[in-house]
């Protein structure tokens, strides 16, 4: 597949349990309320497969771009279907749990490295999922022991990982999910222009052999 041609492919990778499936699901509904409406009739019936696509059209700067966005579920006895998913992928949504420093932990000690040595040259942005549990103590009776993850802790993965975009997003109050899709398109854009680059250095390297 041409990379500079076709919809934007981006993928989702994280933790499980952390909302990778709810973000998923949030961007296949165009509206919150239908997005809504499905939750709560069909969640306890939801069964991920191995890779769950979706796709949307996104205006930005005025002109439409296709993302395709794939959720990588990862089984350890299918871990070589997991590699095969990420492949081709041009942008990664770096995804954890505000409220679980262990899940941005392993972005760094897994997850980064994994697709760093499989999708070299990726572009990726940092996602922070559940925010509006930072302001709403009553709803974390899962995490009654834990504070939210410092920001200045975001900041150091952010630096660690070398990424250049920072975006916090809650999908059960809708905040930020059309931002996220124009983050997205820009990573999508630097990608394939990074791409082209490469490619017409190549070629002058090729013309003067």
């Amino acid at each position: 597949m041409d990379d500079t041609s076709g919809a934007l492919r981006a993928m989702i990778v994280g933790d499980c349990g952390i909302g990778r499936n709810h973000l998923l699901v949030r961007l296949h509904h165009q509206d919150h309320e239908s997005y809504l409406e499905y939750i709560n009739q069909f969640e306890e019936h939801y069964l991920p497969r191995f890779y769950d696509d979706v796709s949307r059209v996104v205006d930005y700067n005025g002109s439409p771009h296709e993302i395709t966005m794939r959720n990588i579920h990862e089984p350890e006895e299918f871990s070589r279907l997991k590699v095969l998913g990420m492949i081709g992928r041009e942008v990664a949504l770096l995804c954890f749990n505000v409220m679980n420093q262990d899940t941005l932990d392993s972005l760094v000690d897994d997850h980064y490295p994994t697709i760093q040595h499989h999708v070299p040259g990726i572009v990726s942005m940092l996602v922070g999922l559940k925010s509006d549990l930072r302001n709403n103590p009553d709803d974390r009776e899962l995490y009654r022991d834990k504070d939210p993850i410092p920001d200045v802790e975001i900041q150091k993965v952010k630096t660690t990982l070398g990424v250049r975009d920072y975006i916090e997003i809650s999908t059960l109050e809708d905040v930020n999910i059309d931002k996220l899709l124009q983050l997205v398109v820009k990573c999508g854009i630097e990608y394939r222009e990074i791409k082209k680059k490469e490619e017409t250095k190549k070629n002058k390297k090729c013309c003067l052999l």
